[in-house]
């Protein structure tokens, strides 16, 4: 199974301001999520909407040997 995501910067759309209780066109942070199977057959797409004012982003790196 492989994921692919996307995380990018964006403006938040009317219902999406609503739910997080922001202003229309305020920044926000969109992540996509794109799964699929070995066959290359697709699994799933998962779509999230953070408020870019609440949301901290932390990857932590290892090397592989």
């Amino acid at each position: 199974m492989q994921h692919d995501q996307v995380i990018e910067a964006a403006i938040a759309q009317r219902k999406e301001a609503e739910m997080l209780e922001i202003f229309e066109g305020a920044p926000v942070l969109l992540i996509e999520r794109r799964s699929t199977l070995d066959t290359n057959q697709p699994l799933g797409l998962v779509r999230t909407v953070y408020r870019a004012d609440r949301y901290k982003f932390k990857i932590n790196l290892e090397r592989l040997s």
